[in-house]
């Protein structure tokens, strides 16, 4: 039996039953199929649709979304959803989810047409690239991922370049490596699936020499490069970091130059650790018999094997952790402490956690200088007593939610201090 390849999911058969009369199909090979949501979610891991219009009555349905999004077959169906909702977040997180297109329920005909023809159009379009993208990946141009392999990175690169100069006003020309301390094939493998979730399907990315990532990012410019670079370190473990360099493809002409001069900047922010820099002004005339960038990048290895390059490491490491838990539990303690300060201060030895009011203090320092352990004291000082206590944990111990759970329970021992000093001054 043939499979339909349109199918309507709605929990209200009546209306999916006349929905699925306005629809006028130009292709022989098309039909329309009903589903409600149950019965989607066992048939649809083994049918191929090509395009699924999805009634949402609720915004619980729109998990449905993601949920559909990792059965194997549905992964290049395009979807439409139909909803009278038209508020913006429930939109913004529809398309967020993964849709194509929106319409609303009683959308007229020649409308709901129309977006079913661009949303088939769409799939045959994806289901090309997907076939030029395996070939490539068959002949081994290209990984899984669609990233071009070593072999053939430079070439490409050289020729979208040069295409990039005439044909875009913004190109960013980037490279990417991960942070010396963990750099491994398996960081690599991870900053790869990174990469995969961050890139536009547009931008391009290129494996290269010495386990780094070319990427090309179009109409992008030097702060539209930061903020991808910062959702990339967003989404990395705690245990992987990155180091980016790049360049505004603008300012050079000549490829080979740009790439020189986008490694030798790569050096410094692998010196900084977990960093990105800009290629700012470029020379006129590099020289000749200047050094190989990849002997360059090995030197820069065993250079910065020392203490001072360890210890910047992993205080970038431990702020990464940290600042997150620290900004959580002072926007949840602000409102609960009124005219009360909620300070954090971070520096290359440790970071501080302050709650202050008048003459009432609590503060946490962790420190993170001594080896693998993890230091904690905190000092709590009340008008009519005081407290101090020293924690320490191991790196592996050391978590965001332990964390939460010590500056909570600080925090709850002030509060009701707090609250007693003050009803003792009413008294």
């Amino acid at each position: 039996m043939k499979e339909n390849n349109v199918i309507i999911i709605s929990d209200n058969k009546n209306y999916a039953d006349k929905f699925a009369a306005k629809i006028l199909l130009l292709r022989s090979s098309d039909s329309v199929g009903v589903m409600d949501y149950k019965k989607a979610k066992t048939k649809l891991n083994n049918h191929r649709p090509d395009l699924i219009l999805l009634h949402c009555e609720n915004t619980e349905q729109l998990n449905f979304i993601k949920e559909v999004k990792n059965f194997s077959n549905v992964k290049t169906a395009s979807i439409l959803l139909i909803s009278d909702n038209r508020e913006s977040d429930f939109l913004c997180r529809a398309f967020d989810f993964g849709i194509d297109d929106f319409i609303d329920e009683e959308a007229d005909e020649t409308v709901l047409n129309m977006r079913i023809m661009w949303c088939l159009k769409k799939k045959l379009l994806a289901d090309l690239t997907h076939k030029k993208s395996y070939l490539l990946s068959l002949i081994e141009v290209t990984d899984k991922n669609g990233y071009f392999q070593k072999t053939y990175t430079q070439m490409i690169f050289e020729r979208e370049y040069k295409k990039c100069l005439t044909r875009y006003d913004d190109t960013i020309f980037m490279i990417l490596s991960a942070d010396i301390r963990c750099k491994s094939p398996q960081a690599n493998n991870i900053i790869e699936d990174a990469l995969f979730k961050n890139l536009r399907k547009s931008d391009i990315c290129g494996h290269a020499p010495d386990e780094k990532f070319y990427l090309l990012l179009y109409k992008t410019d030097e702060k539209g490069a930061k903020k991808f670079f910062q959702r990339l370190n967003n989404i990395l473990p705690f245990e992987t970091s990155v180091s980016a360099a790049a360049i505004r493809i603008s300012s050079v002409e000549n490829f080979k130059i740009a790439e020189k001069s986008v490694n030798k900047k790569l050096i410094e922010s692998l010196t900084s650790v977990n960093s990105i820099n800009f290629v700012k002004t470029m020379p006129k005339n590099l020289p000749q018999n200047s050094e190989d960038t990849d002997i360059a990048q090995e030197k820069s290895k065993n250079g910065l094997a020392n203490v001072k390059y360890l210890q910047k490491d992993f205080a970038k490491r431990m702020e990464k952790l940290i600042s997150p838990a620290f900004f959580k539990m002072q926007a949840i303690y602000e409102p609960k402490l009124f005219n009360t300060d909620i300070l954090q201060v971070f520096n290359s030895n440790e970071c501080r956690f302050i709650i202050k009011k008048e003459n009432n203090k609590s503060e946490i320092v962790i420190k993170y200088n001594n080896g693998r352990q993890i230091g904690i004291e905190i000092t709590e000082n009340f008008k009519f007593k005081s407290n101090k206590e020293e924690l320490s944990f191991s790196q592996e111990e050391f978590s965001s939610d332990k964390i939460e759970n010590i500056i909570q329970n600080v925090a709850e021992k002030f509060r009701k201090n707090l609250y007693k000093n003050e009803d003792e001054n009413i008294l």
